[in-house]
């Protein structure tokens, strides 16, 4: 410091005597050179050290269930036969409930041509819901989340008199990190012992990685599978690749967005390494002003389509229709239905 205010006064009187001695002009500006007297330090200014919450530009995977969830539901349509009435009341901000009637349905076996099933959901605050169901057959179903922070803790129940090895109970928890997602679980099911550990990652922002690990005690089996989504950034297509271990199935989707909102098309491939066996899928979903249809065709010729309707403003009310044709079984099935609520 001493040498510094040496300087500036020296500088200071032959300025002052330029006179009789100019000075020479001053020299064009250069990189500083190390081996020079140390430049005066710069003003002080607080400088802060917070780091950034968003390190990472990849976005949160979600958990591994919902990997391509995203892109599946093209090909996977949720046709009915018979009637469905699909009814919905929220009592209150905190409690919703809803009352299910099935007429002439064959998804619930032979016999079971009617079924009824009564749900409800509970909100106690913003990190804890309860869901519970309880259907014509006496089968009652709970679930419980909590949210801590980052973690999620669901805890499920199921009870079906009529057949005691379909009870269950297991605990299972998620970790949604900043670029990841890992969850547990563990409980009684099948008759014996269940654990289950999932990861998701994301590697960049358009490519996300999975797996699944799923032991069952009963059985005295394990079974894994694998799965890989890639959706570029500010594109519109999505494109997947899974494998189910335990059915040694590979699945190749894909998703392409043809019009936001309105038009989406859809493919899936599915098939066996071991037998060569294959499936192709085609499906598209056309959003109307008030409507939404979906149909999709597969390789041996079966054609599932949905449509579903809204009557009147703020969708109160909506119209469902069913169709499915499987010509190589010369099965035919038709569902009409109606959903009242949310």
């Amino acid at each position: 410091m001493l040498s510094y205010l040496s300087k500036f006064t020296t500088i200071n009187v032959a300025s002052a005597d330029s006179s009789t001695n100019p000075l020479p002009p001053p020299l064009p500006p250069s990189d500083f050179d190390s081996s020079t007297e140390s430049p005066p330090p710069p003003p002080s200014a607080s400088i802060s050290l917070e780091i950034p919450k968003n390190l990472s530009s990849c976005p949160k995977p979600g958990p591994y269930e919902a990997l391509t969830a995203s892109v599946k539901y093209l090909t996977a349509l949720d046709a009915f036969d018979g009637t469905r009435i699909l009814i919905n009341k929220q009592l209150s901000p905190q409690m919703l409930v809803g009352h299910n009637f099935f007429l002439g349905s064959t998804a619930f076996g032979p016999g079971k041509n009617t079924h009824f099933q009564f749900n409800a959901q509970v909100n106690a605050s913003e990190t804890l819901s309860v869901i519970g169901s309880l259907d014509i057959g006496g089968t009652a179903e709970g679930r419980i989340f909590k949210i801590v922070d980052n973690v999620t803790t669901k805890l499920h129940c199921a009870c079906n008199p009529s057949q005691p090895e379909g009870d269950m109970m297991t605990l299972e928890a998620e970790y949604a990190g900043q670029t990841f997602n890992c969850t547990g679980k563990y409980g009684l099911a099948y008759g014996g012992s269940l654990a289950a550990l999932s990861w998701c990652q994301s590697l960049t922002p358009s490519l996300v990685v999975g797996g699944e690990g799923t032991y069952i005690g009963s059985q005295q089996a394990t079974s894994n599978q694998f799965g890989i989504r890639y959706s570029p950034v500010k594109s519109d297509w999505t494109g997947c690749l899974s494998y189910m271990g335990s059915q040694n199935l590979v699945f190749v989707n894909y998703k392409k967005i043809v019009t936001p909102g309105r038009v989406s098309l859809g493919s899936e491939l599915m098939f066996e390494p071991s037998s060569k066996d294959s499936n192709v899928t085609l499906g598209a979903e056309f959003n109307l002003t008030q409507s939404k249809i979906a149909t999709c065709v597969d390789g041996k010729g079966k054609v599932q389509s949905t449509l579903s309707t809204q009557l009147g403003k703020g969708g109160a009310l909506n119209l469902l229709f069913s169709a499915e044709v499987d010509w190589p079984q010369d099965a035919f099935k038709f569902g009409y239905g109606v959903q009242i609520g949310g």
